[in-house]
């Protein structure tokens, strides 16, 4: 009698959490182009332009002020736990070089959660990060808000097109 093959994913597959590099941001990337039309024009030019969605998704954790973990709905039934970059905006590191850029990190990874409160978010222009285990997208509310845009604002994190970040210590001791 030939043994049965075991079930790669033993939760049935309704949650499937790996954390194998690029591979996550591929697969997530890549059921978004099935699920979005990828035979399809409008499937075929998101894909060109290096950005997939719109994918519904709950909040997990703020990881910090520019990046969560979410719980991605990417088919019926199916969901897939990732971690993701805010596009277009760059927070100050909770390990910075000095007490104000900490100071500063703590309260955007706080305001970034009181945006994202009720749980819910949309995902939208879905990439790889320059990281493993990671993707890079605009991150909306329910309601449509972009959160990027919303830290700017608020002075809690600064514009970035994913060049070579600036130092927030430098920045301090120069300000008038």
């Amino acid at each position: 009698m030939a043994s049965r093959p075991t079930d790669p994913f033993p939760t049935g597959g309704r949650i499937v959490r790996k954390r194998c590099g690029r591979l996550l941001a591929t697969v997530l990337s890549t059921t978004v182009l099935v699920t979005a039309g990828a035979g399809t024009t409008a499937g075929m030019a998101a894909a060109e332009q290096g950005g997939l969605g719109p994918v519904t998704a709950h909040l997990v954790r703020v990881i910090d002020g520019d990046t969560v973990r979410v719980r991605a709905h990417i088919w019926i039934d199916q969901q897939v736990e990732v971690t993701v970059r805010l596009e277009g905006a760059d927070a100050a590191e909770l390990n910075g070089r000095c007490e104000f850029e900490r100071r500063l990190a703590r309260e955007a990874r706080a305001r970034l959660g009181e945006l994202l409160s009720d749980g819910g978010l949309v995902m939208d222009r879905i990439g790889p990060g320059k990281y493993g285990g990671r993707v890079v997208a605009r991150v909306f509310t329910l309601a449509g808000d972009d959160i990027a845009q919303r830290l700017i604002e608020e002075g809690l994190a600064r514009p970035y097109d994913g060049g070579g970040r600036g130092p927030w210590c430098d920045a301090l001791a120069s300000a008038p």
